[in-house]
């Protein structure tokens, strides 16, 4: 075989191996359309949360699993994404596959003090002693928020935010059920406040609606 005719092979597979690739990227890309008619996210205001008793969540079948979910608040919060960590494997990971750690009010202007991590469905900080406001200011003005799609389309564009870019989560605070073989197997419960910190204090959001940027997805 001559040299051409190599470099031709060569090249046309790289042309199917590309189009195979943005083939795989349109048909898996989540639907989105323009928040060309809405007012721009309130990130200095706290989160808007508005108690519900009796708000209808369709249980989850999966795998033998029946999830139920109790959704306890209407929740909307506008702050800037600051880190998100994806989880998989097992049903509670399947469930919840992103949190995304969020911060609002004065904190988005402080960010060059402030390092965030996210491990094991926590979101933690460091900061620099140097920073102009408490300590105490920081931690009921950021949250970690795992997050339950509720759709597909939801699911898919969860992996489109960016660090630092603004996002709005809009749904439901919820209390999880999850059921096998006609018994309760895990249960896991959303904070209702945003000034308690440690274990528990993170919050659950079945999520109905995203908006990333000028982006909204349902």
């Amino acid at each position: 075989m001559r040299t051409l005719d190599r470099i031709l092979i060569a090249f046309a597979i790289l042309v199917a191996i590309g189009l195979s690739y943005l083939g795989y990227f349109w048909l898996t890309a989540p639907v989105s359309s323009t928040a060309v008619a809405e007012a721009s996210l309130s990130i200095a205001k706290d989160p808007l949360q508005i108690m519900v008793n009796s708000e209808y969540i369709p249980a989850i079948e999966r795998s033998g699993y029946r999830i139920l979910l109790n959704a306890r608040a209407s929740y909307r919060l506008d702050g800037i994404l600051v880190s998100k960590k994806h989880y998989s494997g097992g049903i509670m990971n399947w469930l919840g596959p992103w949190d995304y750690a969020v911060v609002w009010g004065a904190v988005p202007q402080q960010l060059k003090y402030l390092k965030f991590k996210q491990a094991v469905r926590y979101a933690l900080f460091r900061y620099d002693p140097s920073v102009p406001i408490d300590v105490s200011y920081i931690m009921t003005h950021s949250s970690n928020n795992h997050l339950i799609p509720a759709t597909p389309n939801l699911r898919k564009a969860l992996s489109r935010a960016k660090k630092h870019s603004q996002v709005r989560l809009e749904g439901f605070l919820v209390e999880v059920t999850v059921i096998k073989n006609g018994k309760g197997s895990n249960n896991w419960n959303s904070s209702l406040t945003r000034t308690d910190t440690g274990n528990g204090a993170c919050e659950l959001i079945y999520l109905k609606r995203l908006r990333l940027g000028d982006q909204i997805y349902e």
